[in-house]
């Protein structure tokens, strides 16, 4: 499992660089792959990476990304 945060993460070095087919193959594994589901960040779960933030100074898509390896 995996979050829509994940998205703006791995998309930045092939955008970067231009290479329209390596962003689309992330986007295929992101949202076709079986056994991984990308989710949505509902406000919960903003809510509890919030506190992961404050407590464990981890940035936005670390705390989130903590949170669907639970």
């Amino acid at each position: 499992m995996t979050s829509v945060v994940t998205i703006p993460e791995v998309l930045v070095y092939p955008l970067r660089q231009g290479n329209a087919a390596l962003a689309q193959q992330y986007r295929d594994i992101l949202f076709n792959s079986q056994g991984l589901t990308t989710m949505e960040v509902v406000p919960v779960i903003a809510e509890i990476a919030a506190q992961l933030r404050a407590d464990y100074n981890l940035r936005t898509p670390d705390a989130i990304a903590v949170l669907f390896e639970l």
